[in-house]
């Protein structure tokens, strides 16, 4: 955890170094938000933050962590365990990762994205087997992003996260997005 943290605090860190002259077309923007994760038989809920940072009006990068904050209790058992269906609990610890962004925009308000990167994820799974449990995946998402007013913008995304041992996750968010600069 320490480790993944620490990159992207140096990221960002670069990111703003090679941000000091920044055009309409591009700049630093944070978001925050709510994110609906459905994980095979659990809905999650998840306070999402984001940082990013667009190079110009189409390509971008961008940090997200999403921080558990609505468990789930279920009668399953994850992909790759062996259990007898008991009921069983889920929660999200943390996740965190590292997107690049692909923008295509409609009108000068309103703009269309696709995203890809990598995320590690910490559950806390009560399960037969018991305790927390860590997982990565490659995630890809879509999303839309429409400007309410000068820098500030909603966004509305859908990610898929495909886990080696939780199964894929469907995730669902929206966001307020602030621009700084342009």
């Amino acid at each position: 955890m320490f480790r993944v943290l620490s990159a992207c605090v140096l990221a960002w860190a670069g990111l703003a170094a090679a941000g000091h002259a920044q055009t309409a077309d591009n700049g630093f923007n944070l978001s925050a938000g709510y994110s609906r994760i459905d994980l095979e038989n659990f809905d999650l809920g998840a306070a999402t933050i984001r940082g990013g940072y667009d190079f110009n009006r189409y390509l971008g990068v961008e940090a997200q962590l999403d921080i558990g904050i609505d468990g789930d209790d279920a009668n399953a058992c994850p992909v790759d365990a062996v259990c007898i269906a008991a009921i069983s609990t889920l929660d999200l610890e943390y996740s965190v990762g590292a997107f690049a962004v692909g923008r295509f925009p409609v009108t000068d308000s309103f703009s269309v994205f696709g995203r890809l990167g990598y995320v590690t994820t910490e559950f806390d799974a009560n399960f037969a087997y018991g305790g927390s449990t860590d997982d990565q995946a490659i995630a890809w998402g879509v999303g839309a992003q429409y400007e309410v007013w000068e820098n500030g913008a909603i966004r509305f995304d859908y990610t898929r996260t495909d886990y080696d041992d939780f199964g894929e996750a469907d995730s669902f968010g929206l966001s307020y997005v602030h621009r700084f600069g342009g």
